[in-house]
């Protein structure tokens, strides 16, 4: 190579097509809303009760941002502390978290695929980001959903190896694939998703740096899609 030139994304911005994040707020259902009130006061009451303890801690930030995409199968949540008369770390209850129906359609999905049809309507392909993607599978979850919407949608996993998902993306665009739903992590570096101008953030990863990556991801010299 005799030459080579090292430019940042800000150097040619000017150059490159409109882009545009815009942040969608949905309310609740009141069902979903009393649970998660019961679910948050439990948590809060158990904070109190071991102060600094980081299980229930860590099990606050997780569960209660899962609740509101998964509000069932997560059951009975327990922390753990150490027992100075026993010598070892012993369970406790946090929170005993309410099932709520499985086949019901939320608000927010219900957002979700207002905002998904109307960019299809566009011409527009999505890909849809989320994080729960393992014990708890959102992702299952919302396949079944918009497909039920007639809105013909894959699921990347991590099992498909990272040399072989571009190729894997071919393959659903030939098949006629409007979403692809994964993991941010799963096409943060060496992806340009030219083919999906429409990047939608289902859910928030704790880390930036994951939720970052993927927005570039359209294409460092392409960028014509919306962030919602």
């Amino acid at each position: 190579m005799q030459l080579c030139a090292f430019v940042f994304l800000e150097d040619i911005s000017g150059e490159l097509p409109p882009y545009g994040e815009s942040y969608v707020s949905v309310p609740m259902d009141p069902l979903m809303m009393a649970a998660y009130r019961e679910l948050e006061d439990a948590i809060r009451k158990a904070l109190k009760e071991h102060k600094g303890n980081r299980s229930v801690l860590s099990t606050m930030l997780n569960t209660l941002l899962l609740y509101p995409d998964h509000p069932y199968g997560l059951g009975t949540l327990y922390g753990k502390e150490f027992d100075q008369e026993l010598k070892r770390n012993v369970s406790f209850i946090i929170a005993e978290t309410r099932d709520l129906p499985e086949e019901q359609l939320y608000t927010k999905e219900r957002k979700l695929i207002e905002e998904i049809k109307k960019e299809i309507s566009e011409g527009r392909r999505c890909q849809l980001f989320t994080v729960y993607t393992q014990k708890h599978d959102v992702n299952a979850r919302l396949q079944r959903i918009l497909s039920n919407e007639g809105v013909r949608t894959a699921v990347l996993r991590a099992s498909v190896d990272t040399s072989k998902r571009e190729a894997w993306y071919a393959r659903q665009i030939k098949e006629g694939v409007q979403v692809v739903i994964s993991h941010p992590k799963l096409v943060e570096t060496g992806l340009d998703l030219l083919d999906f101008p429409t990047i939608l953030f289902y859910e928030s990863d704790t880390r930036c740096t994951p939720c970052g990556r993927p927005v570039a991801a359209p294409g460092a010299l392409a960028r014509g899609g919306r962030c919602g």
